[in-house]
């Protein structure tokens, strides 16, 4: 099977194949995609298969670790400020 029908298989787009590839979590065979060896890594690698979801997305980003916006952080600092004048 070529990287195309695999992307087709997966329900992903060719470039997810190609980032995959690159990552070195598709298994190639003379030039063709093993289907099962690809998707026991991909499990291995990733977890799951095909899409991650926008919540997984955001569980693996640093972004939902850590203030994001700087509502965020103003708001944090004036916390910390009152709770040390005392007045929080």
């Amino acid at each position: 099977m070529n990287q195309t029908e695999f992307a087709h298989l997966m329900k992903v787009n060719q470039a997810t194949v190609s980032t995959w590839k690159q990552k070195g979590w598709i298994v190639i065979v003379d030039g063709a995609v093993d289907v099962e060896a690809s998707k026991a890594l991909l499990l291995e690698k990733r977890g799951t298969l095909g899409k991650l979801t926008a919540r997984q997305v955001s569980q693996r980003s640093g972004w939902s670790k850590r203030p994001h916006c700087l509502t965020h952080n103003a708001l944090e600092n004036q916390r910390k400020w009152k709770a040390e004048q005392g007045n929080g």
